[in-house]
């Protein structure tokens, strides 16, 4: 009878164990049931008024590199618009400044006396004042700063028609840097050789392609186009374009071999352009139209202060080391 009572109470605390885990189980299925409907609205939460405000991970400017390390860019960029060997056009200069110093446009005494403190008239320099040349015409570092005296002294003096539309002609011709500012030649003032010699052959429908090009190309020292020629790199300019379009040069190739002179007349501004297009704009230099390259937005001073210059400072570690460029002078 005791064993039939023991036997009962066993089987009575089965069930209770059994009864017990069920409901231990249930319990632990409603909690997870309930964490689940819990942490939908936790997420409803954080998406909504939690994440919006948290402090985002910075995009990354078009083309920058995520360490700001753009010292071997920086490097590569400069030698492509300052290429060590210099850049090779296709204009040729034949015996144009040997007419300049025949007409006196260029007095050899006074270029001589100029160089003298500089280490004297490169030997390059001096087979293009003396002798006729039929080779292209070459830019370096080394020879830009009186590359552009020869240039200037063409554009300066060569004759056509249109120039009689130029800004610089009128009451204030000799006021400007390029003609009150050329004291090289045998005249008080340059203003005195302002569109004087048929140097250049160019036929009307041609002084109009010089014209059309010029006015839309700038120079990073003032706001005038190379139409308007108020300063060396401006007289330089047009000399470039006149030749080019008596050469048969395309638009391309004129437009072309002005920015590569204009680049080494100011490689600091036209290394922060081309830094600009290639870590801005994701471009690379050499894919650059030239013709938007010197247009008003990006080769004048303002242009390239506002658009170039402002937006280069605004990229950690872009901005590249200051180079000094070509002043408007002898």
């Amino acid at each position: 009878m005791e064993k039939t009572r023991k036997t009962a109470r066993s089987r009575k605390q089965l069930i209770h164990q059994k009864e017990t885990i069920s409901i231990v189980k249930e319990t632990a299925k409603s909690k997870v049931r309930l964490s689940k409907l819990l942490f939908i609205p936790l997420i409803i939460f954080l998406i909504v008024f939690i994440f919006p405000h948290l402090p985002l991970v910075k995009k990354v400017e078009t083309g920058q590199m995520k360490n700001n390390d753009y010292t071997a860019r920086k490097i590569a960029v400069f030698e492509e618009i300052n290429p060590k060997n210099g850049f090779q056009s296709k204009i040729q200069l034949g015996d144009i400044v040997p007419k300049l110093v025949s007409y006196g446009v260029i007095d050899m005494t006074k270029m001589q006396n100029l160089y003298q403190g500089r280490g004297g008239i490169p030997k390059e320099e001096m087979e293009l004042l003396t002798k006729a040349s039929n080779k292209p015409l070459v830019i370096s570092a080394s020879n830009a700063n009186w590359i552009v005296n020869l240039l200037w002294a063409i554009g300066l003096s060569n004759k056509m028609e249109i120039n009689k539309e130029s800004p610089i002609f009128g009451p204030d011709l000799n006021n400007f840097a390029s003609t009150g500012g050329w004291n090289l030649g045998k005249e008080d003032s340059g203003g005195a050789y302002f569109n004087k010699y048929s140097l250049i052959p160019l036929n009307s429908s041609q002084q109009k392609r010089v014209k059309m090009i010029a006015e839309n190309t700038y120079r990073p020292c003032c706001n005038n186009s190379t139409f308007f020629q108020d300063c060396n790199h401006g007289s330089a300019g047009m000399a470039i374009i006149e030749l080019g379009v008596s050469e048969g040069l395309s638009d391309d190739d004129i437009y072309k071999t002005l920015l590569a002179f204009n680049a080494f007349w100011f490689p600091q501004n036209y290394n922060e352009i081309a830094l600009y297009f290639n870590v801005i704009k994701k471009t690379d230099w050499h894919d650059v139209d030239p013709k938007l390259a010197l247009s008003k937005d990006y080769s004048s001073i303002t242009g390239w202060m506002k658009n170039v210059d402002t937006a280069v400072a605004k990229v950690p570690g872009l901005l590249p080391k200051s180079q000094s460029s070509g002043s408007c002078g002898t």
